[in-house]
């Protein structure tokens, strides 16, 4: 019984893991998309591409990282962070950031009168 209990733990975190892989790479085609995107909206404002690539990091990094960046307890800008926050929920952060607040932007940007 132990080690059928160890086997489905080992196959559980091997799920997981892919689960977590899966992900990873779904968000870096989600960002060269919007990344790919941009440089064909701006054209030649470069400078403009190279800020929606940077301001990436932080979706990305929520995304591939939802379990230390879940667990982190300390000071964070004056504020002290004493629970954690369950990795699902990071992670769902990430992806609004890196693809739902831009279609927001998009959808809003579209309804509104010029």
């Amino acid at each position: 019984m132990k080690d059928l209990v160890r086997q489905f733990r080992i196959a559980e975190e091997r799920g997981a893991r892919r689960a977590l892989w899966i992900g990873r790479l779904a968000s870096l085609v989600v960002a060269g998309i919007l990344v790919a995107a941009a440089h064909y909206l701006l054209g030649m404002q470069l400078s403009l591409v190279k800020f929606i690539a940077l301001s990436m990091i932080m979706p990305l990094a929520l995304i591939w990282f939802p379990g230390p960046l879940g667990r982190y307890r300390g000071f964070l800008d004056g504020q002290y962070i004493n629970v954690t926050t369950p990795a699902p929920l990071v992670a769902a952060a990430g992806w609004f950031l890196l693809f739902g607040f831009p279609l927001l932007l998009w959808w809003i940007n579209s309804h509104v009168e010029p």
